[in-house]
């Protein structure tokens, strides 16, 4: 990981997944030189992967007890709002079956059972909702019902022709809990542009994850890795979090690297996915065929954007983002030669 500091070194180290005999030697020869621990803490806050963090340097030697005792405090206030999205997430799941309408949960809960076996280790801020283009009215109402105003229209109510905007030019509405301040994003697609994920554009394939007797409806985990593909070029990578959940997804035994690879390959981004396992492979150690690694090389678009993501992952301030269309205009997927 040349051009990256110590301290992010160690971060990356503690983000690794599993907790295994690899990820505990490669925290310890990350923490063996001299480390600016408040920087550290900096960079587990900004990156939003606290929780990994305190768990990895917990009861090392060397590891300033103000440090361990504030990234703690903060895992534990991070996993209690866990716990309250949780519920929510249950609450709402149990809403949209009683009403009949269909609801798909993105990111947040089920892909931390599925990254990770425990919600209480993945940062979540808000919950990802996917429902039908043609059920976003009604399902915009059914949570107005319950507690939600929308960020789009008027008195926390969406118009038809707030509707009617965000059908044309956005992908999702977002709304908050009136209460406690709980923000959904209401999607109605994965992706803007109908050239990016074509198929998750018609028919999404999902499963259901169990949280004890309870279950919940999320993507079927090749869309998931392929849409973790595209939500972290959006933001170029600048959170170590959204690679850290792509690791331990492809980590966690839900399918190979190279049948992954495929699948996005078929959802039209094979180059978002090669640069999200030239970065994986570079930050945590995935292993990666080496056909695939040549190809990222060979690839003057993923040289590109895997540097800019490392880039983002040393300096990112939010600011740098990359739309859908300019993916598509600097050939991020492929398009007509």
């Amino acid at each position: 990981m040349s051009g990256f500091s110590p301290e992010f070194r160690l971060l990356a180290a503690c983000c690794r997944w599993p907790e295994d005999e690899a990820r505990a030697a490669a925290i310890t020869a990350a923490a063996a030189g001299p480390l600016d621990w408040q920087q550290f803490e900096r960079l587990a806050l900004r990156h939003r992967v606290v929780p990994l963090a305190a768990r990895g340097i917990r009861g090392r030697d060397g590891v300033p007890a103000e440090v361990a005792a504030r990234l703690a405090a903060r895992a534990s206030a991070e996993a209690v709002q866990g716990l309250a999205l949780t519920a929510e997430t249950l609450r709402l799941q149990g809403l949209f079956n009683a009403a009949g309408l269909p609801l798909t949960v993105a990111k947040g809960v089920p892909l931390a059972l599925l990254a990770y076996g425990n919600v209480g280790l993945k940062t979540s801020r808000d919950i990802d909702l996917l429902t039908e283009r043609a059920c976003m009215l009604p399902a915009a109402r059914l949570l107005e019902a319950n507690g939600y105003r929308s960020l789009v229209g008027d008195e926390g109510i969406l118009t038809e022709a707030g509707l009617e905007h965000a059908l044309a030019f956005e992908k999702d509405v977002s709304f908050v809990h009136r209460q406690n301040g709980h923000i959904v994003e209401l999607h109605f697609a994965l992706a803007r542009v109908a050239q990016l994920l074509p198929s998750l554009a018609d028919h999404i394939p999902t499963q259901e994850v169990r949280l004890g007797a309870r279950p919940i409806r999320t993507l079927e985990s090749g869309a998931y890795y392929a849409y973790l593909c595209l939500h972290g070029i959006r933001h170029t990578w600048g959170r170590l979090k959204w690679l850290t959940d792509v690791n331990a997804l492809l980590r966690s035994g839900v399918g190979d690297v190279a049948a992954l690879h495929a699948r996005a390959t078929a959802e039209g981004i094979p180059r978002l996915s090669l640069v999200a396992l030239s970065l994986a492979h570079e930050v945590f150690g995935l292993e990666v065929p080496p056909v695939l690694l040549a190809e990222a090389r060979r690839s003057l678009p993923v040289r590109i954007m895997v540097a800019s993501a490392r880039r983002s992952l040393r300096e990112w301030d939010g600011s740098d983002q990359w739309s859908e269309r300019s993916m598509i205009r600097q050939r991020a997927v492929p398009c007509p030669e």
